[in-house]
């Protein structure tokens, strides 16, 4: 059982989620939150999986006895923050809501929203060049898909032949779609109930809320005396929100810690000005507990920690924004995608959070870093170039 649960206090509990090591192993678990006051019953966000599904279902049934009313609201339509949304159905509580962001609203076909996003590189890189490839790893990776087992050596000596034959190019036109049916088979089951979803735009429109100084825009739920805010922030995908709650003081970002563009409707500039106002609000005394969906995934309130936390994601962005700078000034005749990944990989001092992205795009999602790279590319408006081969060359964009 991997989901530990935290009691921050008798009615505020986090159900810890999980990060896989390697793609094909494990499906990738956000933290979630459930949270009860005198009448009502809030979830917020619901995972993904029956380990979580069964530690959620428990905490829904014992803090929701002689509850009137069980609020459900996602912080975005990502699958694995919905995944168990069908609970709001199980639960035996009377009056139910279930609330989320229009623009966060999931696709009805997962796997056709993922390929969309992933498949965003086609055009503009290589799927395959110059990705380490482990043999170790590999092996792991065709025992999933159900191959018998193969000696690392085996394998090095056939990727060589592959490489000299030429036909790596030809592979990488499929290799997106092998990805996406590799990662949805690493996932469970996923129950996003959409027909219970109201958005919160049709019941009310956002209002500018005010929290130790710093200005939001959102939804008070509660009553006069609000018991949840929900803080609209869009960084890590549209739609995306931040919660509240003032009883505890406690900030649950979800999924906007994101300081890079991991997918194409990222903007790590909104999750910076979300980081600012967090830090203005520790000042003020305004926050103690802050948790978030995936980094930090323990919640923590512990000041320094929770400092350090909001900084880490500041010098994140500013490291990735750096580096890629950088790598475009310093080739003054532009970068294709490829080119620019292979520099930033054989920097012989690249900044640390360049390192930790390198590390893990393989195990985790297979050439998530090229992407990356690409939608900063794209988000910031690098200048670019389409080549007689049909490579697309980026160059430094010119002062503002």
């Amino acid at each position: 059982m991997f989901t530990d649960i935290h009691s921050l206090a008798t009615n505020l509990v986090v159900i810890e989620g999980r990060h896989p090591t390697l793609l094909w192993e494990a499906c990738d678990v956000p933290s979630i939150v459930v949270y009860r006051t005198s009448k009502t019953l809030y979830v917020l966000d619901t995972g993904v999986g029956p380990e979580q599904r069964g530690v959620l279902e428990a905490q829904m049934t014992s803090m929701g006895k002689g509850a009137g009313e069980i609020v459900l609201v996602n912080s975005h339509g990502h699958f694995d923050h919905l995944g168990n949304n069908d609970l709001l159905q199980k639960s035996t509580i009377s009056r139910k809501r279930h609330l989320i962001s229009k623009e966060a609203a999931p696709d009805s076909d997962i796997r056709a929203e993922l390929f969309e996003m992933y498949g965003r590189g086609k055009e503009y890189f290589s799927y395959i060049e110059g990705l380490p490839l482990p043999a170790d790893k590999i092996s792991g990776l065709l025992g999933a898909l159900g191959a018998r087992s193969i000696a690392p050596s085996t394998l090095e000596e056939l990727g060589q032949q592959l490489r000299q034959s030429g036909v790596l190019p030809a592979l990488n036109s499929f290799l997106p779609s092998i990805v996406v049916d590799i990662l949805l088979a690493t996932y469970p089951a996923v129950f996003p109930s959409p027909e219970t979803m109201a958005f919160f735009e049709d019941v009310s429109a956002p209002e500018t809320i005010e929290i130790a100084g710093t200005r939001w825009s959102g939804w008070k739920l509660g009553g006069p005396a609000p018991e949840v805010y929900v803080l609209r922030s869009g960084g890590h995908s549209k739609g995306g929100v931040v919660f509240y709650i003032p009883e505890h003081r406690f900030l649950m970002f979800a999924d906007e810690t994101s300081s890079v563009p991991l997918w194409p409707d990222s903007d790590p500039r909104r999750v910076m000005v979300t980081v600012k106002k967090a830090l203005s609000m520790l000042d003020s005394g305004a926050l103690d507990w802050l948790c978030a969906g995936h980094f930090p995934m323990v919640p923590s309130n512990d000041p320094q920690q929770v400092r350090a936390s909001l900084l880490r994601i500041q010098g994140q962005f500013q490291q990735f924004s750096d580096a890629v700078e950088k790598e475009c000034v310093t080739h003054a005749e532009g970068l294709t995608v490829d080119e620019l990944y292979e520099s930033l990989r054989k920097n012989s001092s690249p900044p640390p959070y360049i390192t930790f992205l390198m590390a893990n795009q393989f195990p985790v999602f297979t050439t998530f870093m090229k992407l990356t790279l690409l939608n900063h590319l794209l988000l910031y408006n690098f200048p670019s170039r389409k080549e007689p081969d049909g490579k697309v060359r980026f160059f430094v964009p010119g002062p503002k």
